[in-house]
């Protein structure tokens, strides 16, 4: 098989499950009616307007601070903890209950709390996507360096190898197995943590723009359309 070939296979599938999820939802619209789904046209038509009114690069740049920064929050908190567990297997064993307990939580809970200690503004996304997100990649970090190469840290020894070139050239490309698949999962939880954070909260953001125009009369069923529009991106955002 040619490259091209590859290319236009790598393409198709996912076209083809963007058409599934467009047919699945229109069976849902003309079974259960506008109100449980309205029309794939209403919710165009209501992204145009969201677009048109000029609002949409502030509030999706408000929503990027709120997703990626608390992703990235998590990320460095999750992924030095995990190196710290790992490195110091007792320290490890006291920090895995604790945080497999955080990682429990529904981070709707997590959103009622930051409400309650934050406010509704900016901080309480960000504590919310951040505490969310930190546990999954402390798991993948810490069972990666449980899994680490023995052979490999004594051959550095032997050699001398310095610190930096063992963190660099020995320690991340073995983490990267366990942690990669972990932050394509923290991303994407990141992104809808942070859409419903902001539905339920000041109606900043991607989300909160989504819900101001759903509660624009009982006839928008568009706007409505467009919420789980929202939510099916940052569901297909992870997948990707």
């Amino acid at each position: 098989m040619t490259a091209p070939d590859r290319s236009a296979t790598r393409i198709l599938w996912p076209a083809l499950g963007l058409g599934l999820l467009a047919g699945g939802w229109a069976l849902v619209h003309a079974t259960a009616g506008p109100f449980v789904l309205p029309s794939l046209a209403d919710t165009a038509r209501a992204f145009v307007r969201i677009a048109a009114s000029g609002e949409a690069p502030s509030a999706l740049a408000v929503t990027l601070v709120h997703a990626v920064g608390g992703a990235g929050l998590g990320t460095l908190v999750g992924f030095g903890l995990g190196l710290a567990g790992g490195a110091a297997r007792p320290l490890g064993g006291l920090l895995a209950a604790p945080i497999t307990a955080v990682l429990g939580v529904p981070p709707v809970a997590w959103i009622v709390l930051a409400f309650l200690w934050f406010g509704t503004g900016m901080v309480a996304p960000l504590f919310t996507v951040t505490i969310t997100a930190f546990p999954i990649v402390f798991a993948a970090t810490l069972q990666g360096m449980r899994a680490r190469d023995p052979g490999l840290r004594e051959m550095a020894t032997v050699f001398r190898l310095p610190a930096r070139a063992r963190f660099f050239r020995l320690l991340l490309p073995e983490l990267a197995v366990h942690v990669a698949p972990a932050l394509s999962t923290t991303f994407a939880i990141s992104w809808k943590v942070a859409l419903t954070a902001e539905v339920l909260g000041d109606g900043s953001g991607v989300g909160g723009d989504g819900d101001d125009l759903a509660t624009v009369g009982t006839g928008d069923a568009g706007a409505r359309g467009l919420v789980d529009l929202e939510m099916f991106a940052a569901t297909f955002a992870g997948e990707a």
